[in-house]
């Protein structure tokens, strides 16, 4: 009879586990999202101060 608590905690961990293994791969979609977004702002930025540059000569 103490075997059939014992399933339901393991099931309901492995759905934790499961859950938190999903929120984990959303934040590493999320965060390659932004490290392409910083890369694009910092090409921004780079054309921005070459233009600054040529215009104070």
């Amino acid at each position: 009879m103490a075997l059939i608590p014992i399933m339901v905690i393991i099931a309901l961990s492995t759905g934790k586990i499961q859950g938190y293994a999903q929120l984990e791969v959303e934040l590493s979609l999320k965060m390659q999202t932004l490290s392409s977004e910083e890369n694009e702002v910092k090409s921004i930025l780079e054309i921005i101060s070459d233009i600054a540059e040529q215009t104070n000569c």
